[in-house]
C-alpha cells in the first residue's frame, strides 16, 4: 500500500469516526424522544381511562337519580290514583245507599198503603166486603 493510499485510508477512517459519533448521537436523541413520546402516550392513555371512568360514574349517578325521580313520580301517581279510586268508590257507595234508602222509603209507604187497604177490606166500616 502506498503512503497516499494509507493517508487516504487514515483520512477516511478519521472522517468516518466523527460521522459515526454524530450518527450515534442522533440515534440517542431519537431514542430519547421516542421514550418521551411513549411516556406522553401512557400519560394520555391513563388520563383517557380516568376520564372514561369518571364519565361512567357520572352516567351511573345520573341514571340512579333519574330512576329515583321516576320511582318518586310513580309513587305519587299511584297515591293520586288510589285517592281518586277511593273518592269515586265513596261517591258510588253514597249514591247506592241513597237509592236504597229511597227505595226502602217507597217500599214502606207501599206496605203502609197495602196494610191500610187490607185493614179496610177486613175491618167493618172500612168500606170493605163486610159492609
Amino acid at each position: 500500500m502506498s503512503t497516499d493510499t494509507a493517508d487516504t485510508a487514515k483520512k477516511s477512517g478519521h472522517e468516518t469516526e466523527p460521522a459515526q459519533s454524530g450518527h450515534s448521537t442522533a440515534l440517542a436523541q431519537v431514542a430519547h424522544h421516542e421514550k418521551q413520546l411513549m411516556a406522553q402516550l401512557e400519560t394520555a392513555r391513563a388520563e383517557a381511562e380516568a376520564m372514561i371512568a369518571a364519565a361512567r360514574a357520572e352516567a351511573r349517578a345520573v341514571a340512579e337519580a333519574a330512576s329515583d325521580a321516576l320511582e318518586a313520580e310513580l309513587t305519587e301517581s299511584r297515591a293520586r290514583a288510589a285517592a281518586e279510586r277511593d273518592k269515586v268508590r265513596a261517591a258510588v257507595v253514597e249514591e247506592a245507599e241513597a237509592k236504597a234508602r229511597a227505595e226502602c222509603g217507597r217500599a214502606m209507604l207501599r206496605l203502609d198503603q197495602a196494610s191500610e187497604r187490607i185493614a179496610a177490606l177486613v175491618l167493618p166500616g172500612g168500606g170493605g166486603a163486610g159492609q
